[in-house]
C-alpha cells in the first residue's frame, strides 16, 4: 500500500501539458468525509458534489487513479481541471473577480465527446487540487492510501491548496495560522468567482482555497511533523518513529485507531520508558514548545502484509490526517 510513484506521475503529467482556461464557475457546497476502507483499501474519502463547479483537495491516493475508472459510473457531463504547480511564480486572482492561470499547470479530463479528444490528465494524485464541472449532484468517492505530509510552499506566490481540518468543527483560517505566519489573503469560490473571503471565516474541509502569502507559511496548523513519510510508516523490524513539534506548549496529540488488523503500541518522548496498546483514543503528554517529541511505534507481529489506520488530531481539535502503519 505505501506507494513512492506520486512524483514520477505528477512530473509525467505537466511534461503532457496543454494550455486550458477556465474564468468563471458556478459554485457548489462541497461536504467531504475520510473512513476506513474495505480490506483491500485503507481509507476512503468522499466528496458530495453539487451541481455546477466544486473545488476540492483530495488527500486520499486511488488505489485505480485513473479517470476512466474514477468517472467512469457518471453518465451525465464532467469537467476536471487538475492543478499541478509549476516551478515559476503562481497564478494571480485579479481583485477575487476571476483567475488567470498559467496554462501551463493545468490538465484537464472531460467525457463530453468530442472534448475528449484533448484529455490530457490521466489520474488523479492526492493533494493535487481538482476544480470540477458536474451537471448534476455526484458522489466522488476516493478508494486508497491517505497521504499523511502536509507539503509547505516557499514565499511570494498563490497556492491553489487545502488544509487538513477536522469536518464541521468551525475552525477560522486565523485560528488554522495562529501559531505562525498566516497568509495575506484567502479566496473562495464563490458565486462562480473567486472572491477574497476574511480570515475570520470557516476553513471547509476537502475545500480547495487559493492562498497568497510574502513570506513562508506552515500549512500544518498547530502540530508540524518532522519525519513523516508521504504515504504513511512502515515498521520496518517492527518499529517506527515519527518527531513532531507544537506551536503551542498547550497542544498535544490525540491518537485513535481508526481500523486495520495490525497489533500497534505506542510510546512517547524520546526515551519512551512505556507502551500503550493503540486500542482506544488516547492523548499523548504535553510537550514544551520549542521542544521535538517523538512518538514511538512498535507491533510484535511476525510477518508482513498487515496494516492500521491511525488518525491523529491535535488536542485543540483543529487537525486531523491519517497515517496508514504498514508491517
Amino acid at each position: 500500500m505505501i506507494r513512492n510513484n506520486t512524483a514520477v506521475v505528477a512530473h509525467y503529467y505537466r511534461l503532457k501539458g496543454i494550455v486550458f482556461c477556465v474564468c468563471a464557475f458556478a459554485c457548489g457546497s462541497i461536504q467531504a468525509e475520510i473512513t476506513a476502507g474495505a480490506s483491500d483499501e485503507i481509507a476512503t474519502e468522499t466528496f458530495a458534489l453539487a451541481a455546477g463547479w466544486n473545488a476540492i483537495y483530495p488527500t486520499v491516493e486511488p488505489d485505480i487513479p485513473n479517470m476512466e475508472t474514477v468517472f467512469g459510473g457518471i453518465s451525465s457531463e464532467v469537467r476536471v481541471f487538475a492543478y499541478f504547480p509549476n516551478e515559476d511564480p503562481g497564478a494571480y486572482v485579479n481583485d477575487g473577480a476571476k483567475p488567470v492561470w498559467r496554462g501551463g499547470s493545468w490538465l484537464r479530463w472531460t467525457n463530453v465527446a468530442p472534448d475528449n479528444e484533448l484529455n490530457d490528465f490521466a489520474g488523479i494524485v492526492a493533494q493535487i487540487p481538482l476544480v470540477i464541472y458536474t451537471a448534476e449532484a455526484i458522489t466522488l468517492t476516493l478508494s486508497g492510501t491517505p497521504v499523511s505530509t502536509v507539503e509547505d510552499n516557499g514565499v511570494f506566490e498563490f497556492d491553489l491548496r487545502g488544509l487538513a481540518v477536522n469536518a464541521g468543527n468551525g475552525v477560522t483560517f486565523e485560528t488554522f495560522f495562529s501559531g505562525g505566519n498566516a497568509p495575506e489573503a484567502v479566496y473562495d469560490l464563490v458565486d462562480g468567482k473567486w472572491r477574497r473571503v476574511p480570515l475570520d471565516s470557516e476553513v471547509q474541509h476537502g475545500r480547495a482555497y487559493w492562498f497568497y502569502h510574502e513570506d513562508a507559511v506552515s500549512y500544518d496548523g498547530p502540530v508540524r511533523f518532522r519525519n513523516l513519510q508521504r504515504y504513511g510508516v512502515s515498521l520496518g523490524g517492527g518499529f517506527a518513529t515519527i518527531d513532531y513539534q507544537s506551536t503551542d506548549d498547550s497542544v498535544t496529540l490525540v491518537l485513535e485507531k481508526v481500523a486495520g488488523d495490525l497489533p500497534l503500541e505506542f510510546g512517547d518522548g524520546f526515551l519512551a520508558r512505556e507502551f500503550t496498546s493503540l486500542d482506544s483514543n488516547h492523548t499523548l503528554e504535553a510537550v514544551a514548545s520549542p521542544f521535538v517529541s517523538r512518538l514511538q511505534l512498535r507491533s510484535s507481529l511476525e510477518g508482513d502484509g498487515q496494516h492500521v489506520l491511525m488518525r491523529v488530531t491535535d488536542s485543540l481539535g483543529i487537525t486531523s490526517r491519517y497515517i496508514a502503519i504498514q508491517r
